[in-house]
């Protein structure tokens, strides 16, 4: 049903952070100006702050408790999932090479993979980034709710520099640029 209303369709792909295929829709488009957030970064950010936020405000009123508790009744199930499965494996095997370095998950959303393997590595500094605000906010507010020590979270724009970073995450951000190789480069 969704993807036969061409608007609906947009939003899906701008909502699960599908930029090249939202732009491959409306590249086109006789009437592009519908879509503001696809001008820039920036206004994609934008667009994206308010949708997470929106998200955010309504797992809240359905959980009817507060934005640490939300998040811990409601975040992805992360145990058994093969991209984390693998992600975990790989980290055991370099255990001896992460210990004093950082885990840079870049694109970390409200934490839910940060924190996991905070509490499985405790010996390993993590650091979140999130190009929205509303996510930061609440990755730090449920790593304090859950006690998680070793994880720091910031606004891509206040990333201070990092020492050395032993490993760095791209889930789910790097399929959803133009160029992966220059994105990662540049992170």
């Amino acid at each position: 049903k969704t993807s036969e209303n061409e608007d609906r369709l947009v939003k899906h792909f701008y909502r699960n952070s599908d930029i090249v295929v939202a732009e491959g829709l409306t590249a086109k488009h006789p009437d592009r100006a519908k879509y503001p957030h696809l001008e820039g970064m920036e206004e994609y950010c934008e667009f994206y702050e308010a949708d997470q936020q929106r998200e955010i405000d309504s797992l809240m009123k359905k959980s009817g408790v507060g934005l640490a508790e939300t998040l811990a009744l409601n975040h992805e199930r992360l145990e058994g999932q093969q991209r984390f499965v693998n992600l975990v494996s790989h980290m055991e095997m370099h255990r001896d090479f992460l210990e004093g370095k950082t885990v840079l998950d870049f694109g970390c959303a409200y934490g839910h993979y940060t924190q996991a393997l905070a509490r499985r590595f405790p010996e390993v500094d993590f650091v979140g980034v999130d190009i929205t605000r509303c996510n930061v906010d609440a990755a730090k507010e449920w790593a304090k709710y859950e006690k998680v020590k070793n994880v720091t979270f910031y606004h891509n724009s206040e990333v201070p520099e990092l020492e050395e970073v032993g490993l760095l995450i791209l889930g789910e951000v790097v399929e959803h640029v133009p160029n992966p190789q220059d994105f990662a480069n540049t992170v």
